[in-house]
């Protein structure tokens, strides 16, 4: 409303940028998925990352991971249903954080026959730990703000497939698509990451399968995320709302 008042259009404002990503993190507590700040202060990311992870066995096996609230528009069913689609051994799934679903997922696991491979990890100090040493880092909400947990999994050098979903991963993933334009029948490969539509378990599973055998967009992604994640930094995102502004 301030922009509006200003006689600045916000329609033709393409993205708005709230995350700060600095060279030092203060320690992050995951309750419920939620991050918030510890107080601790100076851990740098690369501290965080390279913390050891005791209740993960990564070895052998391609590993997905996701971090959120498990609450109904963070989708995390979806997640499981695709995943249980791709009937392999060499695969499992992390889900960090905790929730008023948890029980009930925990409960589809055992129907779909994937207790063995899907880890339920919960509340976590430390969520980098887990992202940083994962294959590939999956959003699957129905809807979202700006999805500041998919820039933190680029910063970790993880690529990202994420839903479609109103607002925030288009902006992030496909950055030069129009804000506009929402999937309903394909995967897009954008250009920091898969894009699938939301609710759509069956196309959810196939960007799995891709960014398993395909091993050149998978690198791509890979060798792109952390400079991806560095477009939100504070000091970037100043420089484009200023820039805005003086364009009026």
């Amino acid at each position: 409303t301030d922009l509006a008042a200003r006689g600045i259009d916000v329609k033709e404002i393409s993205y708005v940028v709230n995350y700060h990503l600095p060279d030092t993190y203060d320690a992050y507590v995951h309750r419920s998925g939620r991050t918030a700040r510890a107080g601790a202060k100076g851990l740098s990311l690369t501290i965080l990352q390279q913390e050891e992870v005791q209740d993960v066995d990564y070895n052998g096996k391609f590993t997905f991971v996701t971090v959120g609230t498990l609450y109904h528009v963070k989708n995390q069913e979806l997640l499981i249903r695709s995943f249980s689609r791709l009937m392999r051994d060499d695969i499992q799934l992390l889900i960090v954080g905790d929730g008023e679903l948890r029980t009930e997922l925990e409960s589809l696991c055992r129907e779909l026959n994937v207790t063995d491979k899907v880890k339920f990890i919960g509340f976590t100090k430390n969520p980098f730990k887990y992202v940083s040493k994962s294959d590939v880092f999956v959003l699957s909400s129905n809807n979202e703000g700006l999805p500041n947990v998919i820039i933190e999994a680029l910063s970790c050098g993880c690529p990202v497939i994420s839903t479609d979903c109103i607002s925030g991963p288009r902006e992030i993933l496909a950055p030069q698509t129009s804000l506009s334009l929402h999937l309903k029948n394909e995967i897009e490969e954008g250009e920091h990451g898969l894009l699938v539509p939301v609710r759509n378990e069956e196309l959810m599973a196939a960007a799995f399968l891709r960014m398993m055998e395909e091993e050149k967009l998978y690198n791509s992604y890979k060798k792109g995320a952390q400079q991806r994640a560095l477009f939100f930094d504070a000091n970037n995102s100043i420089k484009h709302y200023v820039n805005t502004i003086h364009s009026v």
